[in-house]
């Protein structure tokens, strides 16, 4: 019914024609944007509860089981820290010097007489060939001191045969004596050179055995 009929009066043609062209009024469940909602609801509560059901699988702890056997039993400890020898033992060369080649490292396994540090031997070598011309010098002195003992010794034997030629007039008692110091003093030389070559022997020996 439209509002420019009134009541009791029979419809028009056109108001027949308006209320059949008219679509009915859908019902609220009937609609596509309710049950698009309600399908985005059920895919969500899907998701969620398949999420869940992996979750607590992978939580779930895995039993492995296996036949009792007799074995060997193989332990394995893991430790971090400095490792410190049960016993140390430091060396040293009783020499000082300039050190020319290093033989080991740390850690190597040496043996006994194993030479582990070679010295630079050039001064060394110097010191050795400084105490033999030492003990050359040494020994020419006492071949100087023997001549001059025997010198010395043949002068006071010349002035005592002139004495006792002359009857003791000449020479002087004070030349006799002069001579006779003079022999003695060049015997103390000798033996002080003497000395010095047992020293230098002992030096030498002493710079050879460091160089060895």
């Amino acid at each position: 019914m439209t509002p420019q009929n009134k009541p009791n009066e029979p419809l028009s043609t056109s108001d027949l024609q308006t209320l059949l062209n008219e679509a009915p009024a859908r019902v609220w469940w009937r609609r596509p944007v309710v049950w698009g909602a309600l399908a985005l609801l059920v895919l969500v509560a899907g998701g969620i509860s398949y999420w869940q059901v992996n979750a607590q699988r992978k939580a779930a702890p895995v039993f492995v089981t296996e036949s009792i056997s007799q074995g060997n039993l193989t332990l394995t400890v893991s430790a971090n820290g400095t490792l410190q020898p049960t016993r140390s033992v430091s060396i040293g060369s009783e020499l000082s010097g300039t050190v020319l080649r290093v033989l080991v490292d740390v850690n190597d396994r040496v043996k006994k007489g194993q030479v582990l540090v070679e010295l630079d031997t050039a001064k060394l070598g110097d010191q050795v060939a400084r105490s033999r011309a030492s003990l050359g010098s040494a020994i020419a002195q006492v071949a100087q001191a023997v001549a001059t003992v025997t010198e010395v010794q043949g002068n006071l034997g010349r002035l005592e045969e002139v004495a006792r030629i002359s009857g003791g007039k000449v020479p002087s008692k004070a030349e006799l004596d002069t001579g006779r110091a003079t022999l003695e003093r060049a015997r103390a030389a000798e033996t002080s050179a003497r000395a010095n070559v047992t020293v230098a022997q002992a030096t030498l020996s002493t710079d050879e055995t460091n160089l060895s």
